[in-house]
C-alpha cells in the first residue's frame, strides 16, 4: 500500500464548496435516465464526466484525489448494505442450489477474464513492462472485479416487472453470494499485489522460507482479522438498531430521532472502514462483515426487526451515498485512457458475457433448474455497479502506478455492463414467466429489502 500524498486543503475545499450544486443536479440527470429506463447510476456518472476535469474543469484532479475520505465513507456504506442485503436463513433454504451457481459463475468469470487479460496485456500501456508476475497479478483482479454483481439493480427490476417465482428468488441470493465471496477474493488479491511488489530479489536464502510462509499466511489472517473487526462492529451497531425496541426502557426521547440512527450508523460503519484502513487489513471486507452481522443477528427473535430497521437506515443513507459516489467516481474517470482502450474494455465486456452463458447455464443445471431457466440464466448476471466500482476505486487509491489507468479500464466495461444489463435481466424475468407487472405496483418495496412477492 503506497504512502497517501499530503492533501491540499484548497484544492478540497473548492470541491465541498462545488459539490452540492453539482449533486443536486447530478440526483436530476439520474431521475431523468429512470425515465428511460436507464440506471439513475449512469445518469450520476455522466453528470461527473462532464463536472470533471477533461470537460467543465467544475471538479480539479487534485481536487478529486484530495477529497478521498468521501470516497471511503461512500465506500464504507455500499459495502455494509452489500452485506445487509445477504439472509443466512433465506440463503440456508435453496444453499446447494446458490452454492452452485455461485462457485460456476464465478470460477468462469474470472478464468475468462484472466486470460482475454493476459492476452491482451502487450496492448495495455500500463501493463507493457511489467513482469510476468505482476501480469499475472493484475490480470488475477480484473477477473476478480468482473465477478460482482449489482444487488440494487437486481432490486430495481425486480420491482419494475414485479418478478416473482422461484429464478427471481434463486437470481437474487446468488447476485448477493456473488458480491460477498467476490470482496474475500479482493482482499486474497489485494494482499498478493503486495506481496508481489515487495519481491523476492533483497531475499537471502534463510529468510526465503519465512517469506514464502509470510507470503501465505498474511492474506488468511488479514481477511480473518477484518471478518472479527466486522463482526465486532456490526456487535457494537445492534443496540442503535434496538432503541424503538427498548422504548419501555429510560431512554431519552430524542435518541429514537431516525436522523440521529442515521448519522449514528454512518459514524459506524465510518469507524470500521477507517480502523482496518489503518491496521492495513482490508476495509471492505470488514463493513460487509458488518452489515452481514448486523442483517442476522445471533438472536432468531429479533433477526426480522433487526432487519428492518437496518434497512430504514440504508433507505435513507443510500440514495445520498450513491449519488456522491458515482458522481465523484465519474469526475474522476480519465477520458484520455478510455478513449485509448474502449476497444480493449468492449472484448473485456464480450468475453464476460460469454463466460456468464457457460458458468450460469452449467450451474443452473447442476441446480437442477428447469431448461426454461437454465437458457436465460445468465441474462440475470451482466450488471455491476456499486461493488464494483468501489472495489475499482480502492485499488486505484492504493496502487498510484497503474491503478488509476487499470481503474479507467474497468470502469469503462463495468458502465457498459450497467448499461446492457437491466435490459437482459428484464428480459429473462419475462421469458420464463416470473413478470407480474403492476401486480403489487400499490406497495413500493423499500430500496435495498427483498420484494414483497420474492420468496425463496
Amino acid at each position: 500500500m503506497s504512502a497517501s500524498a499530503p492533501i491540499s486543503w484548497e484544492a478540497a475545499s473548492h470541491v465541498l464548496l462545488r459539490l452540492p450544486a453539482i449533486l443536486a443536479v447530478s440526483y436530476h440527470v439520474g431521475q431523468g435516465f429512470q425515465k428511460f429506463r436507464m440506471p439513475a447510476i449512469s445518469g450520476y456518472l455522466v453528470t461527473g464526466v462532464v463536472s470533471g476535469p477533461y470537460i467543465m474543469a467544475l471538479l480539479s484532479e487534485n481536487g478529486i484525489s484530495d477529497v478521498k475520505f468521501l470516497f471511503r465513507l461512500c465506500l464504507a456504506c455500499i459495502a455494509m448494505s452489500a452485506g445487509s442485503e445477504m439472509h443466512l436463513l433465506e440463503i440456508r433454504k435453496t444453499f446447494a442450489a446458490v452454492s452452485a451457481l455461485t462457485m460456476s459463475i464465478t470460477a468462469f468469470s474470472w478464468i475468462f477474464v484472466f486470460g482475454v487479460m493476459l492476452l491482451l496485456a502487450d496492448q495495455l500501456a500500463f501493463m507493457q513492462e511489467m513482469s510476468l508476475q505482476q501480469r499475472l497479478c493484475v490480470a488475477s483482479m480484473a477477473g476478480t472485479i468482473m465477478v460482482a454483481r449489482s444487488p440494487a439493480t437486481a432490486i430495481a427490476v425486480l420491482k419494475e416487472v414485479d418478478g416473482r417465482g422461484p429464478f427471481c428468488s434463486l437470481t437474487l441470493n446468488v447476485v448477493v453470494m456473488k458480491d460477498v465471496v467476490v470482496i474475500i477474493l479482493f482482499a486474497l488479491n489485494f494482499e498478493g499485489i503486495k506481496f508481489v511488489e515487495k519481491g523476492f530479489d533483497a531475499l537471502d536464502e534463510s529468510s526465503m522460507h519465512f517469506t514464502v510462509l509470510k507470503a501465505i499466511f498474511s492474506p488468511i489472517f488479514a481477511v480473518l482479522c477484518s471478518i472479527v473487526l466486522g463482526v465486532s462492529w456490526g456487535f457494537a451497531l445492534m443496540p442503535i438498531l434496538r432503541l424503538e425496541q427498548r422504548a419501555h426502557r429510560n431512554i431519552p426521547a430524542f435518541l429514537f430521532d431516525h436522523r440521529l440512527k442515521c448519522v449514528a450508523t454512518l459514524l459506524m460503519a465510518a469507524g470500521c472502514f477507517f480502523m482496518a484502513l489503518m491496521a492495513w487489513w482490508e476495509p471492505l471486507l470488514a463493513s460487509v462483515t458488518m452489515g452481514l452481522y448486523a442483517a442476522n443477528s445471533i438472536d432468531t427473535h429479533r433477526v426480522q426487526a433487526d432487519r428492518e430497521a437496518l434497512e430504514l437506515v440504508l433507505h435513507a443513507l443510500m440514495p445520498l451515498v450513491n449519488v456522491t459516489f458515482f458522481t465523484l467516481i465519474g469526475a474522476s474517470l480519465n477520458l484520455g485512457i478510455i478513449a485509448k482502450t474502449l476497444h480493449i474494455a468492449v472484448c473485456i465486456v464480450l468475453v464476460r458475457l460469454v463466460a456468464l452463458m457457460v458458468g450460469a447455464g452449467l450451474g443452473s443445471k447442476v441446480a437442477g433448474c428447469p431448461p426454461t431457466q437454465v437458457q436465460v440464466a445468465w441474462l440475470a448476471y451482466v450488471t455491476q455497479a456499486g461493488v464494483a466500482l468501489g472495489l475499482i476505486k480502492s485499488l486505484a487509491e492504493h496502487e498510484p502506478v497503474w491503478g488509476p489507468p487499470f481503474a479507467s479500464l474497468m470502469t469503462a466495461v463495468v458502465v457498459c455492463n450497467c448499461l446492457v444489463g437491466p435490459p437482459m435481466f428484464k428480459y429473462a424475468i419475462i421469458k420464463v414467466g416470473e413478470a407480474h407487472r403492476g401486480v403489487g405496483s400499490e406497495r413500493p418495496a423499500v430500496e435495498g429489502k427483498t420484494p414483497p412477492g420474492v420468496t425463496p
